[in-house]
């Protein structure tokens, strides 16, 4: 039986979706003994992985100690996402197999996206530390815009104080954030940046999407969920790229395979639109107040009472000026937000049918299904193995 070590930084979501798509290649063509390593405090390691009688390793190699013990295995190895020193001719690791993230794919599809909604302003926020795949995520975001004319407001790198501190960083991402003219779409290099740029939107009073929207990379739901307003965010192909770097893998180490280095790439897998990106396409200021309320609180279940009641205007004048911009009734404008965040949830979380019916403010499975089916001619189990199929189809 094979021995695999996989080395994977699990408190990262992208990290266990790509330890999903391994898995699913040794369930499917296994058994592999598999043995996983965090780098987290207290985590049993493999002092020595030769009397474990390692036969292939994947996964990342972030500091020197990882590099030499990949090297000194003299094993198949399939390395993750390398450092651009490792991909260097006279470094050894650049022989080896290795998934790699097409960053100047995802700075590519971001700015098609902002260019498609017909933006005229642009900003970059980068990772704190200004890593490789950030900066050719940046290069990708601002070329693709320039071939339209365009120019990119880049936030500049952090000191070593600000790397280490949001709190000292905060008070200049706050200041440029509010010098950028309005509105401007900004990319963040990924979920954990684009929060932050919310966050402080908030406290700031910056509206979003209105003056700023806001779209990140990796689609972490738990962290695109709870933002105000929730962000959008690109979704990656890891899942499939590692489920064959998991064949490449198995091919080394069975002597299968005629070429000793195989490469294979992910990019973008699509785009999850929320709030920060959605912006609203009308004039009237009661209706643009009373979206946002209801936006904000798509989880619960308000009334058009409730939102009346926030705005301070009678149910009849609310419902007025709707029908004036929208060509539609506040209920009918409920309902469709609900149901656009249902698909979202269908299509991007594993949640069940019962949990977003409570999420999304529904009264539970049947009433969900109900309105889902009035609405899309589909039920919600349906839409959801189709979805995942057509994401399986097209990675």
């Amino acid at each position: 039986m094979p021995k695999v070590l996989l080395l994977f930084p699990t408190s990262i979501l992208i990290c266990r979706r790509m330890l999903n798509g391994i898995l699913r290649y040794v369930h499917q063509y296994g058994p592999w003994e598999l043995h996983i390593i965090e780098d987290r405090e207290g985590e049993q390691k493999l002092k020595n992985i030769h009397s474990w009688g390692v036969t292939g390793i994947i996964g990342y190699v972030h500091n020197k100690s990882h590099a030499q013990a990949v090297l000194e295995a003299k094993v198949p190895c399939v390395i993750v996402d390398p450092r651009k020193e490792y991909l260097s001719k006279d470094n050894p690791l650049s022989e080896l197999s290795r998934l790699s993230c097409d960053s100047f794919e995802i700075g590519q599809v971001a700015a098609d996206y902002f260019l498609e909604r017909r933006y005229n302003n642009f900003a970059f926020v980068g990772e704190i530390n200004d890593i490789h795949w950030s900066r050719d995520r940046s290069v990708a975001f601002v070329n693709r815009l320039a071939e339209y004319g365009y120019t990119c407001h880049i936030y500049p790198v952090l000191s070593a104080k600000e790397r280490n501190d949001f709190g000292v960083e905060q008070t200049r991402l706050l200041a440029w954030l509010k010098a950028l003219p309005k509105p401007t779409a900004i990319m963040a290099a990924w979920d954990i940046r684009g929060r932050q740029i919310l966050d402080l939107c908030m406290k700031a009073g910056i509206s979003v999407p209105q003056e700023i929207a806001v779209l990140s990379v990796d689609n972490d739901e738990i962290l695109c969920e709870t933002t105000n307003p929730p962000m959008s965010s690109i979704q990656m192909g890891v899942e499939d790229a590692c489920f064959q770097a998991a064949k490449v893998l198995d091919a080394l180490m069975h002597n299968k395979n005629n070429s000793r280095q195989q490469i294979i790439s992910y990019g973008a897998s699509g785009i999850v639109t929320r709030r920060s990106t959605e912006a609203i396409r009308v004039d009237d200021p009661l209706v643009v107040k009373a979206l946002e309320f209801i936006w904000l609180n798509v989880g619960v279940p308000i009334k058009v009472a409730d939102v009346a009641r926030h705005l301070n205007v009678s149910r009849r004048l609310l419902e007025i000026h709707f029908r004036k911009s929208l060509n539609q009734t506040v209920h009918d404008e409920l309902l469709r937000i609900r149901l656009e965040r249902v698909r979202m949830m269908l299509r991007d979380t594993h949640m069940t049918i019962n949990e977003i019916a409570y999420d999304c403010g529904f009264a539970g499975a049947s009433h969900l299904g109900r309105r889902f089916k009035e609405a899309f001619q589909i039920n919600p189990l349906t839409f959801r193995m189709t979805a995942r199929e057509q994401k399986h189809t097209n990675p």
